[in-house]
């Protein structure tokens, strides 16, 4: 099974509209995308790189550990982040009503085998 075998996998739940693996720089790795503005997606990767060393800080400030996962709701969309090696973060752009249980457990599910290749 490839990387880009696993995003489509998040693709088929309910309400997923984009899945991509980005590097702490903001960099894409691998994406695919369904409903979802391709012009909009280096913006999420860039900003979700940015939020998850924030709340690295934020974890180190406080001295609560390693950030495990996070989620930004909006009012039309919500974007879940999930480091998935040392450098790498599972991005999945959801529409407001899908269902995050869902989408959290096949992140848990998946993240091994998705951080085996990349």
């Amino acid at each position: 099974m490839s990387a880009e075998n696993i995003l489509n996998e998040f693709i088929r739940l309910g309400g997923v509209v984009a899945s991509l693996i980005v590097d702490f720089n903001g960099k894409i790795l691998n994406s695919v995308v369904e409903n979802f503005s391709p012009d909009d997606l280096n913006g999420v990767a860039e900003l979700s790189s940015k939020g998850l060393k924030s709340a690295e800080i934020m974890g180190q400030e406080l001295s609560k550990g390693a950030v495990t996962h996070s989620v930004i709701e909006y009012v039309d969309n919500v974007i879940a982040m999930e480091p998935v090696s040392d450098n790498k973060i599972l991005v999945i752009v959801a529409t407001k009503g899908a269902n995050l249980g869902r989408i959290r457990y096949e992140v848990r599910k998946q993240k091994k085998a998705l951080s085996s290749l990349i």
